[in-house]
């Protein structure tokens, strides 16, 4: 039995002399995978709903945390560099949990400046990090590449930020947000917990609280662009259904590093080809 490159046609009681039925076999799968399935005509659009089984959190990098990076924090305006810090001061400026809180997520639109005012807000998290989530589910089901479900899958954003990107990325206009949305009458709340505040270099140092948002009831719509070619609806629908279950999303997710935790997880509700 004889697998082929793209991983899902087989052939069988191939005699082992038949070497000329083997090489056409494998050239034309070549062909089919390389040429004809890759078509950008085949792009769609999948309407995924999932919706939250364990509460969510989840927290970007904060203002005041990238000062403490290596070379201190590197702040791009209007496309010039400023010099970085280089020495890390030795003094700590006192913590404020509500400035903290306010700057712990991202927002589609403008930002709230109070806490009663975070319910109304459209908080939201980058795409790469839904795409990451259902990408992570790939080694769970038998038969999925996961190289090809990287290169034909990815999230289309509900929603755009205007602020810079962590780390001195210069998008100008902004980079691409899911919404998570939640009932009306179960808003998310405030919540700290405590962390490890990790060092330069990964090194472990003293715990400290964090300060976040937490969903209790949370869901989202998410937009998949794939190319209908390489991967059936089916599958993509398996991705999302096995990420919910033993993946996960957001802060304390399953598949954390050196995560004992099950925040984020998720059931598959629905799906709709939309595009």
């Amino acid at each position: 039995m004889l697998r082929t490159i793209a991983g899902r046609t087989k052939i069988a009681n191939v005699a082992d002399g038949d070497v000329k039925q083997v090489k056409a076999a494998v050239h034309k799968e070549i062909e089919r995978f390389y040429v004809a399935e890759p078509n950008l005509l085949s792009r769609r659009i999948l309407q995924v709903e999932i919706r939250g089984t364990e509460p969510f959190t989840y927290g970007k990098w904060l203002e005041k945390s990238l000062g403490s990076l290596p070379g201190g924090r590197v702040v791009w305006k209007d496309g010039v560099a400023p010099p970085t810090r280089a020495i890390k001061p030795r003094t700590r400026e006192p913590r404020n949990p509500v400035e903290e809180l306010l700057d712990s997520f991202h927002v589609i639109g403008p930002r709230p400046k109070t806490l009663a005012a975070i319910p109304t807000a459209r908080v939201a998290v980058p795409t790469n990090v839904v795409r990451g989530c259902i990408l992570g589910a790939g080694a769970m089901l038998k038969g999925l590449s996961v190289e090809r479900t990287r290169h034909c899958v990815f999230v289309k954003p509900t929603g755009w930020t205007m602020e810079k990107p962590s780390l001195g990325a210069r998008e100008e206009n902004g980079f691409g947000l899911v919404e998570i949305l939640h009932p009306d009458d179960i808003p998310p709340v405030q919540w700290s917990f405590p962390g490890l505040n990790k060092k330069a270099g990964g090194r472990k140092g003293s715990a400290m609280l964090r300060y976040r948002l937490r969903f209790d009831a949370w869901s989202m719509n998410i937009l998949i662009e794939y190319l209908s070619s390489l991967i059936e609806p089916q599958e993509i629908v398996a991705l999302v259904a096995n990420a919910g279950f033993g993946v996960g999303m957001g802060g304390l997710r399953p598949a954390g590093t050196e995560s004992t935790n099950d925040w984020g997880r998720f059931e598959f509700v629905r799906a709709e080809v939309v595009g």
